[in-house]
């Protein structure tokens, strides 16, 4: 008690407290981005990686549109594998997508010591299709931090990083 009252009475000054470990934890924490920007970010690359896949692989690798119908499972093997790979690589090389870029996000490991290696990219997109099918993908709602199923267990994260 007579610390507590030495600190309001400014007889010994508050920074030279000790720190305690949930301060030390809280420091160090990274700040994931927003939901929306996520969501939005997820939304354009939806839109700017998968469409194109889907017209060449439906048109030129498959022939029609009626012969995708027959072929279901092939076409859509053909343009995840496709999208898969156009993913990983422009999060290996620019450690962000076209729609990360537009809203200003990175991807980053959790410990900035080290950089993301291939199979934290590839662990990052399974859980992302995984949880973008079912509920899993409301997982950041739930937490202060806004970190995702994929981030947690791919130990990276989606940060918000102005150029």
């Amino acid at each position: 008690m007579a610390r507590w009252r030495d600190i309001k009475q400014n007889r010994v000054s508050t920074s030279s407290s000790k720190k305690t470990q949930k301060d030390v934890e809280t420091s160090n924490t990274i700040v994931c981005a927003s939901v929306l920007n996520r969501f939005k970010s997820y939304v354009v690359d939806t839109f700017m990686i998968t469409m194109p896949i889907m017209y060449f692989v439906i048109y030129l690798v498959i022939g029609s549109l009626q012969e995708f119908s027959s072929a279901k499972m092939l076409g859509w093997g053909i343009i995840l594998a496709l999208h898969s790979v156009a993913l990983l690589a422009f999060w290996m090389i620019k450690k962000e997508s076209p729609g990360m870029r537009a809203y200003e996000l990175t991807l980053i490991n959790d410990n900035p010591d080290k950089s993301i290696n291939f199979l934290q990219l590839v662990i990052r997109y399974v859980i992302t299709l995984i949880s973008s099918i079912t509920l899993l993908c409301l997982v950041p709602l739930f937490r202060k931090d806004n970190r995702a199923l994929q981030d947690m267990l791919s130990g990276t994260s989606i940060i918000t990083a102005p150029k």
